[in-house]
């Protein structure tokens, strides 16, 4: 498809090692950017050392069009959680390709739903939800992107401290939760790593949803 080559054309890939911060919040934007290899993560602050984790980003993920194209500059701060490659593209550029091929407004129009409307969701879903829900919400959210072993468990590559940050719990309640979910069969833990059997997650969320 043109637009894509035109896409390519007018992009660059940037790196950025862990803990190197892509933008902060509140900051203008100048352009967009899709995630090509590695994990980010989207804090709540514009200062680093408040480590409220409002999400992971994983490959796939666009970042920076609501903050771009909605005036207030960047909704959150991006860290890179590891080493990450990224595609990035200015907003004039953009706009360019957008006048050319309108499918391309289309789709942002849409990825920017897409955003807003998880955002909604989750923003309704940790204000009720118990530490419990949290975590096997999250444990099924993070399996999507996550690689399995040989034996089809999935391996989530956060340590309980990293998940707990993510969900705004201490600790000792991650600990505490996720025993409960071993006892079950449903994780396994391992250094650095929560292993999930899948089968058993959704079994045990089917149960909790009856």
């Amino acid at each position: 498809m043109q637009s894509n080559l035109e896409y390519l054309a007018a992009s660059e890939t940037q790196k950025f090692a862990e803990g190197e911060i892509v933008y902060v919040r509140g900051t203008k934007l100048f352009g967009a950017y899709t995630v090509l290899e590695g994990r980010l993560e989207a804090l709540r602050s514009a200062y680093t050392n408040d480590r409220f984790v409002l999400r992971l980003v994983y490959p796939g993920e666009s970042l920076g069009l609501v903050g771009l194209f909605g005036g207030d500059g960047a909704i959150n701060t991006i860290v890179a959680l590891e080493e990450v490659t990224l595609n990035y593209i200015s907003k004039s550029a953009l706009l360019e390709i957008g006048a050319a091929h309108p499918v391309v407004f289309e789709k942002i129009i849409e990825a920017i739903g897409e955003f807003v409307s998880r955002a909604l969701s989750w923003i309704d879903f940790s204000v009720s939800a118990t530490a419990a829900e949290k975590v096997l919400w999250n444990l099924a959210h993070l399996s999507q992107f996550s690689r399995s072993d040989a034996d089809g468990v999935i391996i989530i590559s956060m340590s309980q401290q990293e998940f707990g940050r993510m969900l705004g719990l201490s600790r000792q309640v991650v600990n505490a939760e996720l025993n409960k979910l071993v006892e079950q069969g449903v994780v396994g833990m391992a250094y650095g790593e929560i292993r999930v059997n899948t089968t058993k997650l959704h079994e045990l969320s089917e149960r909790r949803h009856k």
